[in-house]
């Protein structure tokens, strides 16, 4: 029964994010694209699979929600997404800044955070801090697996960054690795959020940066679960909708994800080691196709660009 509960309500959580993608991208293209962005999410064959196994759905669901409440002028529900969003898998708060700018695109931060921001910022952090200390600890143990001790996943951009030095005989210790990525992630979210400060208005800009600040907390991290493309797979289908090599590249690095987990999980890989060499080329080939998808985001020339507040 609980298998069962579980997946419908994974089920119930991946049709209202697709749900989300398709009101979203109404904000952006046509209806036709945006039938294709919600088409995309649906037919994700990584997401698919997670949904019968993982609660990630649930978390991204929530994000998606934000997001949408917030385009379509329920500022309060977003905000309030967002943070429920934080005590399912801590990520989506992610998105609560980047929400507050565009709230604040009329008017200016601090106005905003009077108005409704500080408010919400504060009942989550005090709810958490006292659950905190009633003694729930998830959350240390969560933040362990995240990059706070020396545990390493082999799946991870740091530990294939590492192989490499290796071959070629250049001693970096890993630990000086890890901190170069940790330094890299915080620039990479910052810049991010001076950029979006920088246009608010701009829908199509706050959804790419949103992609980029996700997956370069997940790729950067010396630990990675294999569902945690659940989280980002909305987004990157919302972003490619209208470009035939974004939309190539959108399923490579699903099927990719496929192949990650389950496929080759302890065939090619464990946690903690590669099993046979050909883990280090899939994975290199892996975080390629990634790269090359969130460049084609980024840079290319679609009309997505064009995609501001109406």
């Amino acid at each position: 029964m609980f298998i069962l509960a579980m997946w419908a309500l994974m089920l119930i959580c991946t049709m209202v994010t697709t749900f989300c993608v398709y009101y979203i991208g109404l904000k952006l293209y046509s209806e036709n694209i945006a039938f294709t962005a919600a088409l995309l999410n649906a037919t994700a064959i990584s997401v698919a699979f997670y949904v019968l196994c993982r609660f990630d759905p649930f978390p991204a669901c929530l994000a998606m929600v934000a997001v949408l409440a917030t385009l379509y002028g329920a500022e309060s529900k977003g905000y309030l997404a967002s943070v429920l969003g934080l005590f399912t898998k801590i990520w989506p708060i992610v998105l609560f800044p980047f929400l507050w700018i565009y709230n604040a695109r009329d008017t200016s931060i601090i106005e905003e955070g009077k108005k409704r921001a500080f408010a919400f910022l504060l009942a989550g952090g005090l709810i958490f801090g006292l659950m905190l200390g009633y003694g729930y600890n998830r959350v240390f143990g969560y933040a362990n697996m995240l990059g706070f001790t020396d545990k390493v996943y082999c799946n991870t951009i740091p530990y294939t960054v590492n192989q490499y030095l290796q071959i070629v005989n250049i001693a970096v210790p890993f630990s000086s690795i890890v901190i170069i990525f940790r330094i890299l992630t915080i620039v990479v979210i910052l810049g991010a959020l001076y950029l979006m400060y920088q246009e608010p208005k701009n829908i199509a800009r706050m959804l790419k940066l949103i992609l980029v600040v996700t997956v370069v907390a997940i790729m950067f991290s010396q630990y990675r679960s294999p569902q945690y493309i659940v989280w980002f797979t909305p987004f990157a289908a919302l972003l490619v909708a209208d470009d035939l090599w974004g939309i190539l590249l959108f399923i490579g690095v699903q099927i990719l994800g496929y192949i990650e987990y389950p496929l080759s999980y302890g065939v090619l890989w464990v946690n903690n080691t590669y099993l046979s060499d050909r883990a280090l080329v899939f994975f290199t080939v892996f975080f390629i196709m990634l790269g090359l998808l969130l460049w084609r985001v980024l840079i290319a020339e679609n009309s997505v660009f064009k995609g501001k507040c109406p």
